[in-house]
């Protein structure tokens, strides 16, 4: 019977330290998330007002410039993934979600979050 308990202690701590992991990968996320405000803004700037169709044209030189707008994409955590949209019928605005694929405990499906309106901020 002790076995059992034991086995089911470990499990149980298992699952619950999910969800500080997950947190500090959300973090992790928003803080890529905020070094990429800044090239988008000079990226959109430089283009007349549109947002790259892909981050990956981050990478590439502007038309006044002699270097790329990040050197590298930050990359997700694993498990985690970006979703980049540019909206549809416009390319002047986008929303940029770095999203987990599993539940992180207190914190929504979209966070962290950047769209062309508003810069990435902290989870409330």
């Amino acid at each position: 019977m002790r076995w059992g308990a034991l086995a089911l202690a470990i499990l149980l701590c298992g699952c619950s330290a999910q969800g500080p992991v997950e947190a500090e990968k959300a973090e992790q996320c928003m803080t890529n998330l905020q070094g990429l405000w800044e090239p988008m803004e000079f990226y959109m700037t430089d283009h007349h007002g549109q947002y790259p169709d892909r981050l990956e044209q981050l990478t590439a030189c502007g038309p006044a410039r002699q270097e790329p707008y990040v050197s590298i994409l930050p990359e997700c955590p694993p498990g985690w993934s970006y979703v980049y949209e540019v909206q549809p019928g416009t390319v002047s605005r986008y929303t940029l979600i770095c999203r987990s694929q599993v539940s992180v405990p207190g914190l929504t499906p979209d966070y962290p979050r950047m769209t062309s309106e508003s810069r990435p901020a902290r989870h409330p």
